[in-house]
């Protein structure tokens, strides 16, 4: 097995690479090549892309820098209509298709290097707490999703609940301590914590299945086939509209 680190949150000094909290690596083992995680900015990842391909030149094979991102994906799916899909479902599922998004992208990356796994850092329990973006509903459709494009949705730590298995599987985990916070998190919790999951979970079986995957698949359907002329925000605004009779 071969194991190329791209990103770590320590870069020796004078090395030329630069560091940031979070991880990249390219394994590459019998025959496969994962790309485990991207960091967390994009540009440290494409600069240590760069930097090794000129270091590497001709001793090795090297993978063209890509840029992962679409703000407009991201907005149909997160942002643009928060207020009919709350209408409609009666959630707020922000993070699940934030989700979704960041899954999505890698799994193109993955299918653009002829890679077939990727993994996730997924855990359906966080101690007492319940996150609505990784209910085993929300993991299994990311994994359908990345299944739909011959890649496995790795996530070998969906099954650690308690904190303590964390802190002695990963050397200094302490979330929410170094981690960088979304200013959206927590979105969906009521004021005395979590949702009330009896009602909240059917409600996202049916916010996956209607608008989630379909909007998902058509924009990664696109993206492959080429793009052109192709607006996720407004494919999503039609498909929601066609929900709701508009």
């Amino acid at each position: 097995m071969k194991l190329t680190c791209l990103i770590d949150n320590a870069v020796q000094i004078g090395s030329g690479f630069w560091g940031e909290h979070g991880l990249a690596y390219l394994i590459e083992t019998a025959g496969q090549r994962i790309l485990f995680d991207t960091g967390q900015s994009g540009a440290v990842l494409l600069h240590n892309l760069v930097l090794l391909r000129n270091r590497l030149a001709g001793s090795t094979e090297l993978l063209e820098p890509l840029v992962l991102g679409s703000p407009r994906w991201w907005a149909a799916l997160c942002g643009r209509y928060a207020t009919p899909l709350f209408r409609r479902y009666g959630f707020s599922f922000t993070c699940v298709g934030c989700h979704m998004y960041l899954h999505a992208v890698r799994v193109l990356l993955a299918v653009r290097l002829g890679l077939k796994t990727v993994i996730a850092g997924e855990r359906e329990k966080h101690g007492e707490r319940v996150k609505i973006n990784q209910v085993p509903a929300a993991l299994d459709a990311y994994a359908r999703m990345a299944g739909r494009y011959g890649v496995e949705l790795r996530m070998p730590l969906r099954g650690v609940a308690e904190e303590e298995e964390m802190e002695r599987l990963v050397e200094g985990w302490g979330e929410g301590e170094r981690q960088r916070l979304c200013v959206l998190a927590g979105n969906y919790l009521e004021w005395a914590g979590g949702p009330d999951m009896g009602r909240a979970l059917p409600a996202l079986e049916g916010y996956i299945e209607e608008f989630l995957l379909p909007v998902t698949l058509a924009v990664m359907d696109s993206l492959l086939s080429g793009g052109e002329g192709y607006d996720p925000l407004e494919a999503a605004g039609k498909g929601l509209r066609a929900l709701e009779g508009v």
